[in-house]
């Protein structure tokens, strides 16, 4: 977790996933055509998740 935090593209992802969550449940409620914008901020978001794991897992090394 440490190493993860550590990164500024680790924090610029949590920014940009916390905005992502903040749209997605804004315009859960919404009309179509905001249904269309919630689902594509939910796509990109659930993405970036996935993309800061995956560089977090590459950057840990199991050796000390």
């Amino acid at each position: 977790m440490y190493i993860c935090m550590d990164n500024a593209f680790i924090h610029s992802n949590l920014l940009f996933t916390a905005t992502g969550l903040f749209f997605f449940f804004f315009f859960h409620y919404g009309d179509s055509g905001q249904l269309v914008i919630s689902m594509t901020l939910g796509t990109i978001n659930w993405c970036n998740i996935f993309t800061s794991i995956a560089y977090c897992l590459s950057k840990l090394n199991p050796c000390p």
